[in-house]
């Protein structure tokens, strides 16, 4: 799905956030919570410099509810965007959240579940967040008293600190179903369940371990990148027909167990994921089309361009079409 937008932005936004999931947004200017009602389990980061609490930019209001909801909060003077993701969807628009641009201002913006578009936006979010001031009760207190003095315009001084992103990497990756855990498997399964209950719906989560000091995937890989998943049933078979090739699905906590070797993904995968899976011939032919090159093995950990990425899963999405 890739959608632009502009009269009913508002009104796909307002249907977006009533799925479930965490919301992970980064919009300049908060002056309203409707129709994005920030909770436990969000991260929100805004403008909320006393220069944009004071011109009614921000509210102090409406960051005081979503605190008290338990919302992660953080505060970056020079930020400019407007991004949005939810539901495994991400919105990226010219609209804050404000009263003005639902009501008056001619906004645009995508709606898309692009998994690059959708990887990236969400480690914007993320690296933003370890750019920015955490907001505790102490901050929610102190912008909360100062008074509103509506202007055109709030300016920032300094040189802007500038996030890089690079929108995601996908990986091929070879995984077995009979390797053991090396560490507490129990508190790898309450991470697991924290996962599945933040999850969207519509998705399925799962996890799995990874190890080896020179693995590339091991040093690189992130929240928010795609996996697609050569999956067999024993580690020692090599024959490819036992493989089987799941569709893209997404990292969404890494843990790493102090004083163990190995360091554990959770993933999740949409619910028709058994249901769309390729079998080795097919998935490459499939990938031969998105234009994927190079030999692939059972075991294989292996990158592959964004462009490509996003072909083969818009070439998976029409085989059942």
């Amino acid at each position: 799905m890739l959608r632009i937008l502009s009269s009913d932005l508002w009104s796909e936004i307002g249907r977006l956030t009533k799925r479930r999931g965490v919301r992970r947004a980064a919009v300049a200017y908060v002056s309203t919570d409707v129709p994005v009602a920030f909770r436990v389990g969000d991260k929100l980061i805004v403008n909320a410099s006393d220069d944009a609490i004071r011109a009614g930019q921000t509210s102090a209001a409406v960051l005081s509810a979503a605190f008290s909801q338990g919302a992660a909060l953080f505060s970056n003077p020079n930020l400019h965007a407007k991004v949005l993701v939810v539901g495994g969807v991400a919105v990226v628009s010219s609209a804050n959240l404000s009263q003005s641009s639902r009501e008056v201002l001619h906004e645009i913006g995508i709606v898309t579940d692009d998994p690059e578009i959708v990887g990236g936006a969400t480690q914007f979010v993320e690296q933003l967040a370890q750019e920015s001031i955490r907001m505790d009760a102490s901050f929610i207190e102190r912008i909360r008293a100062i008074p509103v003095v509506r202007r055109r315009h709030v300016g920032t001084k300094g040189r802007q600190k500038r996030v890089h992103v690079r929108g995601g990497r996908t990986w091929i990756l070879g995984l077995s179903e009979d390797p053991v855990y090396p560490g507490k498997q129990e508190e790898v399964e309450r991470i697991n369940e924290s996962v599945t209950s933040e999850a969207e719906r519509g998705e399925e989560v799962d996890w799995f371990w990874w190890s080896g000091k020179r693995s590339r995937f091991l040093h690189l890989a992130k929240v928010g990148d795609r996996i697609i998943s050569l999956y067999r049933p024993r580690q020692s078979d090599k024959s490819t027909r036992t493989v089987r090739v799941y569709r893209h699905c997404v990292i969404k906590r890494i843990f790493r167990e102090r004083g163990c070797s190995a360091t554990t993904y959770h993933i999740a995968s949409r619910s028709d994921a058994e249901k769309t899976r390729l079998s080795w011939s097919r998935f490459l032919v499939l990938a031969k089309k998105a234009g994927v090159r190079g030999r692939f093995s059972v075991d294989s950990a292996r990158e592959i361009p964004s462009e490509q990425s996003t072909a083969l899963h818009t070439l998976w999405g029409q085989l059942g079409q």
